[in-house]
């Protein structure tokens, strides 16, 4: 098992920048042929590039499935490229992808590339892949936001409610721009029902837990992503806004797009 921790220097935001990254070693437990598959899996409203790393077992999953993890970091950017801030949407889309292909042994193919994020990350997640389905063939969603248009509009409502919603309008207008225009690439809604209609697209795979805080939004969104010809599952089970439920998602949404596998003896 290999793992860094550390910082880049990225165009896109202007600023150097954390990074973890997570792989097998060859020689340990792996044993694979050719260059690894690559998840980039993308942090909360809440975190940064460290909370998957030291709240779940993604070093564990990585072993186990021989894949690289790249976790990268966004501030509270709703992964865009702001309208008053950093361009976070062409960093993870663009310049990470070859930073990675240059810089580690893996692979950055459409059918090995995963793009996965749990709340702010998991629309993040969703944004990316439908965004460039020729470069994302796999995408997961953990308690995401699906519903960002909603969040926007209800701004004012939002503001102080806790971490999520702290000086949540100027965050917004920072993201947005301060007429609060939402674009539509940005607009889950119009933006799966734009990809589902192209031949190439990425499949999906959403969790939320019943007791979580925006259960109803990810249920409508579901419902809605069910009537699009997409390669599409939603679960649910018990389970609340936390990493114990993340942690299970991230490991049944491997086993289905990777497979059961036994760590090598």
């Amino acid at each position: 098992m290999a793992c860094f921790q550390g910082n880049i220097y990225s165009k896109a935001i202007g600023m150097e920048t954390q990074l973890y990254v997570s792989m097998p070693q060859d020689g340990r437990r792996y044993e694979g042929d050719g260059r690894l598959k690559t998840l980039i899996l993308l942090h909360g409203i809440s975190d940064n590039a460290s909370g998957w790393a030291r709240r779940s077992q993604a070093d564990y999953f990585a072993d186990k499935y021989g894949i690289a993890i790249f976790i990268p970091e966004v501030q509270r950017s709703f992964y865009q490229d702001m309208r008053y801030g950093g361009q976070y949407y062409t960093y993870i889309t663009e310049e990470l992808p070859e930073l990675i292909a240059s810089m580690f042994t893996v692979s950055t193919k459409r059918e090995d590339m995963m793009v996965a994020g749990l709340s702010m990350g998991g629309y993040g997640a969703m944004r990316i892949a439908f965004g460039n389905p020729d470069r994302f063939a796999y995408c997961g969603s953990f308690s995401g936001g699906g519903d960002i248009r909603t969040a926007v509009e209800n701004r004012e409502q939002m503001n102080g409610t806790g971490d999520v919603g702290n000086n949540f309008p100027n965050e917004m207008a920072a993201a947005f721009g301060t007429d609060y225009v939402l674009p539509d690439d940005s607009d889950l809604y119009k933006l799966l029902s734009k990809v589902s209609k192209r031949a190439v697209k990425p499949r999906l795979y959403m969790t939320c837990g019943t007791a979580d805080f925006i259960y109803q939004m990810n249920v409508d969104f579901s419902q809605h992503v069910k009537t699009l010809p997409l390669d599409f599952a939603y679960e649910e089970w018990q389970g609340a806004h936390d990493w114990d439920f993340w942690n299970v998602s991230l490991e049944r949404m491997l086993k289905r797009f990777i497979g059961e596998q036994a760590i090598s003896k």
